[in-house]
């Protein structure tokens, strides 16, 4: 894309700003989402919904809005 001629100055800056806002977005969501060994017997939320686990990392509850 900034080698070749298809897109001028501004729409390659426009692409690539968006990409940059996108991955940061997508790396800021991410740990919402990531179980650790550490916090099995815990509550997370995952897609709108909220689980409840037990000791053996099993799901013994859940509660969606």
């Amino acid at each position: 894309m900034w080698k070749g001629e298809h897109f001028n100055p501004d729409m390659r800056w426009m692409i690539s700003l968006i990409l940059i806002i996108w991955t940061l977005y997508l790396g800021s969501n991410k740990s919402e989402n990531v179980i650790t060994p550490s916090e099995c017997s815990a509550t997370f939320y995952q897609n709108g919904c909220t689980y409840y686990r037990d000791s053996n990392c099993q799901v013994v509850a859940q509660s969606c809005d």
